[in-house]
């Protein structure tokens, strides 16, 4: 009978190593877990800048495309129409009121591309609404295209303009680079 009566009991040390072994795979997965966490809202930040950055690019593309094909027919002789530096861009643009005056400006201070509009006046001095695009930007240079050289300034309808923007994120920089062409331009 004494094979029947086995004792089915565990001993202090047999559940002292069972608890250290749960403890031990409980805080791996607790390792796994977080750095998961961390991955995933890491990617989703960098995603957010990324289609930020892409909104960016298509309205400076869009604004400046369409500004340029109404500049023959409507604003001849009117004054400028056109000027850009290494961290600024005016231009004259069509819209549904009439001519309004857009500039992109890089404000080196705040790290920040700024786009401001007013109506047309011709002389980018002056603008009534003032739109943060884009943040944490260490530098931004506006290039424009001739036809034969890269230019950092220029007063007429260039060809094409390069946009080149580096960001800062958690101590890294990210380089980014946009061409937009002009098929009306000078």
């Amino acid at each position: 009978m004494s094979i029947f009566l086995r004792k089915i009991s565990f001993t202090l040390i047999e559940v002292l190593i069972a608890i250290g072994i749960f403890v031990a795979v409980i805080t791996i997965v607790g390792t796994i877990f977080r750095s998961a966490l961390l991955s995933y809202q890491e990617a989703q930040v960098l995603a957010q800048r990324y289609q930020n950055l892409k909104r960016v690019f298509w309205v400076i593309s869009r604004e400046l495309s369409s500004a340029l094909r109404a500049n023959e027919e409507i604003i001849r002789g009117e004054g400028e129409i056109f000027k850009g530096d290494k961290q600024a861009l005016f231009f004259v643009y069509p819209d549904s009121e009439g001519l309004r005056e857009i500039g992109y400006i890089f404000l080196p201070e705040k790290k920040s591309l700024v786009r401001r509009e007013s109506k047309c006046d011709f002389n980018f001095n002056t603008f009534d609404k003032e739109e943060v695009l884009s943040s944490s930007i260490e530098s931004l240079n506006f290039s424009f295209f001739d036809g034969e050289k890269w230019e950092n300034s220029y007063k007429e309808l260039p060809l094409a303009v390069k946009t080149e923007l580096t960001l800062s994120y958690k101590g890294r920089r990210e380089n980014y680079q946009e061409l937009i062409n002009i098929p009306v331009g000078r």
